[in-house]
């Protein structure tokens, strides 16, 4: 498994396959859609909770501080994780869709 040391330099598809050898040595591997959706359900929620913390906005006090940076980098392995089950390639996948909304008129 790749190491974590040099991820900066890494791109999405490297990310996609240690998501995988990561939920592979974790245990994980076999959750199927179902599992991994609820949980990115929970990451979002979790997000959102981080956001309205940094944004000043009120949250119950005895509340669990949520990291802005740590839930983003949740949503991800777990968005990319659902990519990996259906074996999309999320870097042509988001070129092709880019490809589709720029040609859109936004008003």
């Amino acid at each position: 498994m790749k190491t974590l040391e040099k991820c900066e330099k890494w791109n999405i598809n490297e990310y996609q396959e240690y998501i995988k050898k990561a939920l592979t040595k974790r245990g994980f591997i076999n959750q199927g859609v179902e599992v991994r959706l609820n949980l990115l359900i929970e990451e979002i929620g979790e997000l959102s909770k981080a956001i309205r913390k940094k944004t000043n906005q009120k949250v119950d006090e005895k509340s669990t501080i949520m990291n802005l940076e740590e839930e983003l980098a949740d949503v991800f392995f777990v968005l990319l994780s659902i990519a990996n089950i259906y074996n999309i390639d999320i870097s042509s996948s988001f070129k092709m869709k880019e490809n589709i909304n720029n040609k859109r008129i936004w008003k």
